[in-house]
């Protein structure tokens, strides 16, 4: 069931209002391109081994005119040109790259080919590059990822842990030590705990001032209040994405300029800029010119269960330096694209967006970013275990960067069913279809889209994947090359797909056209998705509908979609019913 939320960031504007756009036509689904010899020599020869592998694969699997001896002279090429990449990829220091290009390798059964190298190197050597940098924060963060997935140096933990040291960050330091990556006992320890004089000196105020704004000839503040926190002594702050959107959106045309405000201030106004942003998980790190006292440790391994104690730092309605106390209510909440949220009862306000949420340890639990407005003590907020995976990228500036393999999928009984395939995108272009029942990525188990979410948030565009799939009791075993991941998934169907189509993802239901007379066009609904919204609105298999129209609401990003229905629950009466959904569908992977 969806649950309207509301933003914690005070807004000091009034809203316009909009009618909704009727979508009159929609783009027919973009064509796959046949695979031919000759594209594949192309992708090739322009250093593209992704697509060429995918393209092999499918070959593979569905049969082919071309010659075997000559899909294995392909592969060679691929396979060689993978190599170089990656190669190119170490010499330059490009770990990123190299990493994806390893990864791939992984999947096609080929990283023994990489002697001496393993996934937990390259991050080190990233980890350690970003040291020598300056960049302690996400080094620290690259490092505690290597350790996760391996064994490291010794002499990397001992560098590791003596940076850690002298830098009073605590969750690296510990993470070392639970390890025993160090042969002689360590000559300092970092001390960890709650200090609450030391965290309110580490939280800001966040002030957007975006001028002016005229209604009906009268001029009204436009500005925006939240609240941030020092994830980094150099001035670096973590906070929401959707207080600082106007700064970053290309879409906003109007007047707008970040401040901070530190916590030893009623009126201070400190100019700052954004430095990365993710909109996927409404986060954003911003830079001002100032030094902090204390900053907010980020633990990757930190736990937290139904019942945990928590504090919420932050600055509701610009009451800076508030702290509130309270438990974590639930784990596991879907109300982001991407990933899951915690439910709360901490009191929050608006102004409290962007704030930090931290257990007694003092350790970052989750940045909280919303709340249900009808309901008091109902509050969310992202877990830092999503937060971490993309600190070095927000770090490095700019959009943040995910990956996707362009389709829907939705929990049954039966499995992870695919509910939607995005034409053109790369599980299209592999072979899956809806109603094929996801089993395994990457060499990994997947029953639920949050396990999918851990899997391809770690990974860059370009890189190759092992995937599994159930098919009328056939398994099937492809790669396939994850795409980059738009803004907003649902957009883009829209431009490459029909009406019919999109009522799959957008509504939880599939629907068949059986007839088309004069301006009307008839359909039978063929699946009902559980949890869906035809689900909830009663719909089934068979029953009979008519569209009346299809309608965006593009301001408030919500979808409307009116139908005539014969209800067989209903007896086949006849009846009129408008479904509505948010855009931001959170099944898309």
């Amino acid at each position: 069931m969806r649950i309207r939320l509301f933003v914690l960031c005070s807004v000091l504007m009034v809203l316009s209002v909009t009618s909704c756009r009727t979508v009159t036509s929609i783009e027919t689904p973009v064509s796959l391109t046949e695979i031919t010899r000759e594209k594949i020599e192309k992708n090739i020869l322009e250093g593209n081994p992704f697509d060429a592998f995918q393209d092999l694969d499918l070959l593979k699997r569905n049969g082919t005119e071309i010659p075997l001896y000559e899909l294995q002279k392909l592969r060679q090429d691929a396979t060689q040109t993978l190599r170089t990449l990656f190669e190119d990829s170490i010499k330059s220091k490009d770990y990123g790259r190299a990493l994806s290009a390893y990864r791939s390798a992984t999947s096609l059964s080929l990283a023994n080919e990489y002697e001496g190298w393993s996934q937990s190197r390259i991050l080190a050597e990233a980890a350690k590059t970003l040291l020598e940098e300056g960049e302690y924060i996400p080094a620290y963060l690259t490092f505690d990822k290597a350790m996760a997935l391996g064994d490291v140096d010794e002499e990397d933990a001992l560098i590791f842990y003596k940076s850690a040291v002298e830098k009073s960050y605590a969750p690296l330091a510990e993470h070392i030590l639970k390890k025993n990556l160090l042969s002689e006992p360590p000559v300092a320890e970092v001390e960890s705990g709650i200090k609450p004089e030391q965290i309110l000196k580490g939280a800001v105020t966040i002030l957007v001032n975006r001028g002016i704004r005229m209604d009906r000839g009268i001029g009204y503040p436009d500005s925006v209040i939240g609240s941030g926190f020092f994830v980094d002594s150099r001035g670096y702050i973590l906070t929401n994405y959707h207080i600082i959107e106007s700064e970053v959106n290309p879409k906003y045309e109007g007047f707008s300029r970040l401040y901070i405000r530190p916590h030893n201030s009623e009126t201070a106004k400190i100019p700052a800029k954004v430095v990365g942003w993710d909109p996927v998980l409404d986060v954003a790190l911003l830079k001002a010119e100032i030094e902090t006292e204390y900053v907010y440790p980020i633990d990757p391994g930190v736990l937290y269960t139904p019942g945990d104690i928590i504090y919420a730092i932050g600055s509701p309605g610009g009451l800076r330096n508030t702290v509130t106390s309270g438990i974590v209510s639930a784990t596991g909440r879907r109300f982001l694209q991407m990933g899951t949220t915690l439910q709360v009862d901490v009191p929050v306000n608006p102004g409290n967006s962007g704030g930090p949420l931290v257990n007694t340890k003092g350790n970052l639990v989750g940045v909280i970013f919303a709340g249900i407005e009808q309901f008091e003590g109902i509050n969310f907020a992202i877990p830092a275990k999503w937060i971490v995976h993309i600190m070095p990228e927000l770090f490095a500036g700019g959009a943040v960067t995910h990956s996707w393999l362009g389709l829907t999928v939705v929990e049954t009984v039966r499995g992870l069913e695919v509910s939607y395939v995005v034409p053109g995108e790369a599980a299209g272009r592999g072979g899956i279809e809806a109603g094929d029942i996801i089993t395994s990525l990457y060499g990994t188990e997947v029953a639920s889209v949050e396990d999918v979410h851990e899997i391809i948030i770690d990974l860059a565009p370009d890189t190759l994947v092992g995937i599994s799939w159930r098919r009328a009791g056939k398994e099937f075993n492809g790669i396939l090359s994850v795409g980059k991941r738009p803004e907003f998934p649902i957009d883009l169907s829209r431009e490459r797909d029909t009406l019919t189509n999109l009522v799959a993802p957008l509504f939880g239901m599939t629907i068949e056209q059986t007839g088309n007379y004069f301006w009307e066009t008839s359909y039978t609904i063929k699946r009902v998705y559980p949890g869906g919204i035809a689900d909830e609105t009663g719909l089934s298999v068979n029953d009979p509908l008519n569209i009346l129209e299809f309608e965006i609401d593009e301001e408030n990003r919500i979808g409307y979609l009116q139908i005539v229905v014969k209800k067989k629950k209903a007896g086949f009466i006849e009846r009129a019913i408008q479904l509505g959904t948010y855009l931001e569908v959170d099944n898309f992977i």
